[in-house]
């Protein structure tokens, strides 16, 4: 996992399979449940590029 700021409010968080098997595949609008100390829960939207083993 990298987390890469993009702003002040916006972070890029790639999460890459630690066991080398790809990730699921996810569609259009699929959403991912972060939990953050002190914050609470925070839903992100998940995008991907063609090509690319990384979910971000």
């Amino acid at each position: 996992m990298s987390i890469t700021r993009l702003t002040d409010g916006i972070r890029e968080i790639t999460l890459v399979p630690a066991d080398g098997v790809p990730l699921p595949p996810h569609g259009a609008g699929a959403h991912v449940d972060v939990r953050l100390d002190g914050v609470g829960t925070r839903s992100s939207s998940l995008i991907d590029w063609p090509g690319d083993e990384a979910g971000r």
